[in-house]
């Protein structure tokens, strides 16, 4: 089951969280990334922990942050395309994100220009 729940991860972050982005796929992937933390977490908690579970459950934190990150960015940048946003922003900017219980924090950071 730990391995159906990992591809099913890594087919959610390819199909909602891949390259070409929009607000709305990226929001139905957070909705799930939670459900498979909220899941994974309560497994974690309640079976012997194994490092299968570990991984999954450190993914599906990892990709929830990667959609945080995503939808806090307006703008296009490299690969990555946001349909309803398909310019890139100037300056480019750092993205620092970080977890606390439920809720991803994501920050912005301009790069000046002896950043860059």
């Amino acid at each position: 089951i730990l391995e159906h729940e990992w591809d099913a991860v890594r087919r959610l972050m390819w199909d909602f969280v891949g390259l070409v982005r929009s607000t709305e796929r990226l929001r139905r992937a957070q909705d799930r990334l939670a459900l498979m933390r909220t899941w994974s977490e309560e497994l974690y908690r309640t079976s012997k922990p194994d490092t299968d579970l570990a991984e999954l459950r450190n993914i599906a934190l990892v990709g929830s942050l990667i959609a945080a990150s995503a939808l806090a960015r307006r703008e296009s940048r490299g690969l990555h395309q946001m349909l309803e946003y398909p310019d890139p922003v100037d300056p480019p900017s750092e993205t620092w994100c970080s977890f606390d219980g439920d809720r991803a924090y994501v920050t912005l950071i301009p790069l000046v220009p002896e950043d860059l």
